[in-house]
């Protein structure tokens, strides 16, 4: 909000009142009038520091930046010494994305007045997206000290610990958050972001369901349900079906028209393939998008590259060369993307987020391209009817599969994905269980797929390998108190704390697969299979029991296992699971002889086969162009 100023830089007489008329229209957002009187001012008074100030915020409001940046620029300089004028271009300049001229201008602030919570707020903010977490935490630290109901830097501060895996601190900061403002739907969304994050998926969904109830227009929330209810062990493929086609429901109200029939494609020149993703990066989704953007055929293909990736890194780096086109549109409004994707004259546009965080369906519900399809980041439908086709494969999504999608389902020959390993791989060692005398079970994957029907089956298969261990790694695991609630629950079943190994978070790949050396043999999880971790640790030689679920989000490890021709090692029930795991267990020769061949077995496989996985996906591309 405006302040009301009264105690004017320059007290010229005559200029007094004319700059509170134009503060008065200022406030009440007729910025045509307060311009024109900020204007009177300086053609009298060419250095009027408030008239300076104040007609770069009308020019910031109506998002004539290039002037607004002058104005608050002259005033910051004329002025060094006024806190206010160099807080609102450190603001200014945060908003145009110089985050080191914000820091800059942010710190003097500080400087001149200690007490500038604002100016922590936003310090805090620009050091969470340098990725220096701990110096974040302490700006909103210091704001929260000033101001202790400042609900923006407790909730920061919140996801700031959320990122440290500090998650009980974090949640006392949603807590606090709640107590000031019972209506806050972003501290109960990220309550929920915690208790999934940690596996108690019961608890997060309550917190979502609370968020969802407070704040019904946020599609995200709704989709925080969707991505988390795949979690739960005891939930129908039709009711999973029934709540995606809800959320096309709920959300048609985003749309503030019909979205107008699409553009059908031109024949005479090159494919337009957009592909839109926040995890054009060092992430699941880019380890199987970087290779086929790489392979496309650009004599044939023009590829678009919508990246909503919020902090780029080096696969990032390597996407956008690879890429005819990159669109960075983080930040950038739905309407807007709509009419760069329109004006781009995009044929098929390609969902690779589906649910999962920072979704950008409300795009897909305004259909800007003839022909949309989902693939890749999410194991269910998107319940849009406006999204043509989703790409699967016949494991993953067998016949009979197709009436729990709105979408049509295409089954990709062999499986669905094509992984791109990294560039430098760790060596491979011998089978652990030669050297310790005894086998490492082991599972790197997310905690919420933990859940308490594995936990039971995992013990079940140490019980009947006494001398075995279980290694299970996992982010959360940096959290003392998360390790010891695991600990207690396997306790519950029957297995000691001796017989864990529980470790959190490795901060480079080659270090994370190099942990794959520890393990004897990998358990996938269920309901809800592992894919990244299937790959590597079947890269790092390590074979991988899984159990096929009902769904897709259950038979990806089938699917994996299957391509590479290991279909002996996917159980079919829990019995079965712990038989694949004993047997492959009694044989360490055997075992061995599995550890040094699977990774020579995996890359010259159909998985890792970027350029005829690509080929067969161009063809799809084309044949639907024609149907259309």
């Amino acid at each position: 909000m405006l302040p009301l100023i009264l105690n004017l830089v320059n007290q010229t007489g005559m200029l007094q009142p004319i700059m509170l008329e134009a503060i008065r229209w200022h406030k009440k957002g007729s910025f045509d009038k307060a311009e024109r009187l900020y204007k009177k001012v300086l053609t009298i008074d060419p250095d009027h520091g408030d008239a300076l100030h104040l007609l770069g915020l009308v020019y910031t409001a109506v998002n004539q930046n290039e002037k607004a940046e002058i104005n608050l620029e002259k005033a910051a300089v004329l002025y060094p010494d006024n806190p206010l004028f160099l807080f609102d271009l450190g603001v200014f300049k945060l908003k145009m994305g110089d985050n080191e001229a914000a820091e800059k201008y942010l710190k003097n602030t500080l400087a001149l007045q200690h007490d500038h919570f604002r100016a922590l707020l936003y310090l805090g903010d620009i050091s969470r997206k340098k990725g220096d977490y701990l110096q974040a935490a302490n700006y909103y630290k210091q704001a929260v000290s000033i101001k202790k109901d400042f609900i923006p830097a407790l909730c920061n501060l919140g996801t700031t610990y959320i990122e440290l895996t500090r998650y009980t601190e974090a949640i006392e900061c949603y807590e606090k958050t709640i107590d000031i403002a019972p209506k806050q739907a972003e501290a109960y969304n990220n309550l929920g972001l915690i208790y999934a994050k940690t596996g108690d998926i019961e608890k997060a969904l309550s917190y979502y369901k609370k968020a969802h109830q407070l704040n019904p227009g946020q599609h995200l929330i709704y989709s925080n349900i969707l991505m988390y209810s795949h979690y739960l062990t005891t939930i129908s493929n039709d009711d999973m079906f029934y709540l995606h086609k809800q959320f096309q429901e709920e959300y048609r109200k985003l749309l503030t028209e019909e979205p107008p029939p699409p553009a059908k494609c031109v024949s005479n020149r090159k494919l337009r393939i957009g592909y839109i993703s926040a995890d054009f990066r060092v992430h699941s989704v880019g380890y199987f998008i970087e290779p086929i953007i790489a392979a496309h055929d650009k004599n044939e293909f023009e590829i678009f590259c919508y990246s909503d990736t919020p902090v780029p890194d080096e696969t990032t780096a390597r996407i956008k060369d690879s890429a005819s086109v990159w669109r960075p549109i983080n930040g950038i409004d739905t309407d807007t993307v709509f009419s760069m994707v329109k004006d781009d004259r995009i044929d098929i546009l390609v969902d690779l987020a589906g649910h999962t965080e920072n979704n950008r369906l409300p795009l897909f519900m305004k259909k800007p391209a003839p022909v949309q399809i989902t693939y890749l980041g999410y194991p269910d439908t998107t319940g849009l009817t406006s999204i043509d086709y989703r790409l699967t494969d016949a494991c993953a999504d067998p016949e009979g599969s197709e009436r729990f999608y709105t979408e049509k389902l295409i089954r990709l020959e062999n499986c669905f994905l094509c992984y791109r390993p990294p560039d430098v791989l760790p060596a491979l060692s011998d089978t652990p269980g030669l050297k310790n005398g005894y086998i490492t079970f082991g599972s790197f994957n997310n905690l919420p797929k933990i859940n308490n029907v594995t936990i039971n089956v995992w013990s079940d298969l140490l019980n009947r390998l006494p001398d075995s261990k279980l290694y299970l790694k996992t982010k959360p695991f940096d959290d003392l108190h998360i390790r010891k609630k695991y600990t207690q629950l396997f306790h519950d079943h029957g297995i000691s704390s001796d017989r864990l190994i529980l470790k959190g978070h490795n901060y480079t790949t080659e270090r994370h697969l190099i942990e794959y050396n520890s393990v004897d043999i990998a358990l996938d999880t269920f309901p809800y299979n592992g894919t990244t971790t299937t790959f590597e640790a079947l890269l790092m030689g390590v074979p991988v029991v899984s159990l096929a679920g009902t769904c897709h989000a259950g038979r990806v490890g089938r699917s994996i296992l299957s391509a590479l021709g290991m279909t002996d090692l996917v159980s079919q029930n829990h019995e079965e699971y712990i038989d694949i795991a004993l047997n492959l267990a009694k044989d360490i020769t055997a075992l061995n002889n599995i550890h040094l061949q699977l990774r020579e077995n995996l890359l010259s496989s159909v998985l890792c086969d970027a350029v005829t996985f690509t080929k067969n996906l161009e063809a799809i591309y084309k044949k639907l162009m024609q149907n259309t």
